[in-house]
């Protein structure tokens, strides 16, 4: 989407910007991939991390790293999970203050814009997926109206470029985001079962802590995981093996479409 945008957009109408908003729970592939874009296609993508100020009141800001600086053992996220409690799939403050207003910062602070607009990488063939508060939040999905692309067009896309995102459809970029499903967990949790131990730890912490800017009762423990499950029941279940792996749809399909 980043390439296409940048080659049919014309200069003189917008000004745009490349940011990426590190976490510190992305994978490693994930980093390694954005700075093989940026040295391929030549994006000069912005770095960016949260920097969360404990302070009530007080919002999330940004400061600039890069592919060597940036933090790796989900830093900016315990500081995010400090002030705001666990996040959840209906609490997803990591994304809103992680990326969303951490990139929000930097417009606002860095670039010195007061409106823009924001590409979203949805498909053509998960459009159901569009905000339905997209023309308040001033979201764009060029995939879906400018140049509607389904998900074998990103992977015969990739397929001919001299590197790719090494990654697998269900690894994702945040290693165990708690938006995957139980089957992807488990699968993960049974590829790399150390890739649990943050998790752990953050439970182990902050699952009985709510944050003060809460209003409403709140059941303890908090968990990430739908269900209010530990990571602890996707590991076990990961070392019993009575399950079926998540499958890879980065592979290439039969496909007939033109590029």
């Amino acid at each position: 989407m980043t390439k296409r945008l940048l080659e049919i957009t014309s200069r003189d109408e917008w000004e745009i910007a490349v940011v990426f908003a590190n976490t510190g729970k992305e994978r490693e592939e994930t980093l390694q991939f954005i700075s093989d874009c940026d040295n391929y296609f030549g994006f000069n993508t912005a770095w960016v991390e949260a920097v969360i100020n404990p302070q009530a009141g007080k919002g999330t800001r940004h400061k600039i790293v890069n592919y060597d600086t940036a933090y790796r053992n989900g830093e900016p996220f315990e500081q995010m999970i400090r002030k705001y409690g666990l996040p959840n799939i209906r609490c997803k403050q990591c994304t809103r203050e992680l990326k969303v207003n951490a990139i929000r910062s930097y417009a606002k602070y860095t670039l010195g814009w007061k409106k823009f607009y924001t590409a979203i990488g949805i498909r053509a063939d998960e459009a159901q997926r569009i905000s339905s508060k997209r023309d308040e939040l001033l979201y764009l999905y060029p995939m879906v109206h400018d140049f509607p692309t389904i998900r074998q067009d990103v992977n015969i896309f990739w397929s001919v470029q001299p590197f790719t995102l090494n990654l697998k459809s269900y690894q994702g970029n945040c290693d165990l985001c708690f938006e995957k499903s139980e089957r992807k967990l488990i699968t993960l949790c049974h590829e790399k079962p150390h890739m649990a131990n943050w998790w752990l730890e953050m439970e182990r912490r902050y699952s009985h802590y709510i944050s003060p800017g809460k209003t409403k009762q709140l059941e303890l423990p908090l968990m990430f995981f739908r269900q209010k499950r530990s990571i602890a029941y996707f590991l076990a279940k990961a070392e019993r093996g009575d399950f079926i792996p998540a499958a890879d749809e980065s592979k290439i399909l039969s496909h007939t479409r033109s590029l």
